[in-house]
């Protein structure tokens, strides 16, 4: 029995298997050294920046700067139907150049075993933009004209001699002030603001209250020519049963 086991850890089926998995492990291992003591490995990017070989102060430092030449003056563009609107986030936006650079450092060197992983698959960091006062925010979203984009038709009438013509209104598309603060949010957190973000609409109803006014004003002008020859008590039973 025992020389059997033996014949069968000496086989090729057995030590073949065997040695690829030792080799890689191995191989492994060997990746997790060279992949160097330094602040960041090679092919190790943040926010699309190549910081191989920087300290980390170096890498703060090129951050910070890609930071203000490209939101110094960011304003966002915003699609609703077949409109576009801009969004200014001047003067409204927060980054952490140096609390980038220390976490992202922190993370490859937080385990020996995953060195390899870092330097083989997983080089590309990506840390966003914050919004400073969610209230400008708001506030700039308004100004930009964005919440106006309505494509409903309300209920509208016309007068033609001792007729009224009404106009049943439709319902259309509107756009939603958190869904615009929720895009643009996304789209700074993961440091892709360049590109036209599409609003999602929300369903709007026409606005009837007016109509609604005019028929009670229509009725209670009749209702007033119907009952002049009653007493008041009738008339204010007639008028309760029609408004209250």
């Amino acid at each position: 029995m025992g020389k059997k086991i033996n014949k069968r850890f000496k086989s090729p089926k057995f030590l073949i298997p065997v040695g690829i998995v030792l080799a890689l492990v191995v191989g492994y291992l060997f990746l997790c050294v060279i992949a160097g003591s330094n602040d960041y490995f090679s092919n190790t990017k943040i926010n699309g920046i190549d910081v191989s070989g920087m300290t980390k102060q170096e890498a703060a430092d090129a951050l910070e700067k890609q930071y203000q030449d490209d939101c110094n003056n960011l304003s966002m563009s915003l699609k609703a139907g077949e409109e576009e609107y801009i969004v200014s986030l001047k003067d409204n936006l927060v980054f952490d150049a140096n609390g980038t650079a220390v976490e992202v450092s922190d993370e490859l060197h937080n385990s020996f075993l995953m060195k390899g992983y870092y330097y083989l698959c997983k080089g590309d960091f990506t840390t966003g933009v914050s919004v400073k006062d969610e209230e400008v925010l708001t506030q700039s979203i308004t100004d930009s004209k964005i919440l106006d984009y309505d494509t409903k038709v309300d209920t509208t009438y016309k007068l033609e001699g001792d007729k009224i013509i009404f106009t049943k209104g439709t319902t259309g598309e509107k756009t939603d002030i958190e869904d615009i603060k929720t895009k643009i949010n996304n789209a700074l957190n993961t440091y892709q603001f360049k590109d036209v973000i599409v609003c999602n609409l929300v369903k709007s109803a026409p606005n009837e209250s007016e109509m609604e006014t005019l028929y009670k004003g229509i009725i209670k002008h009749y209702s007033v020519k119907l009952t002049e020859n009653l007493t008041p008590a009738e008339k204010a039973e007639i008028y309760e049963k029609i408004f209250i």
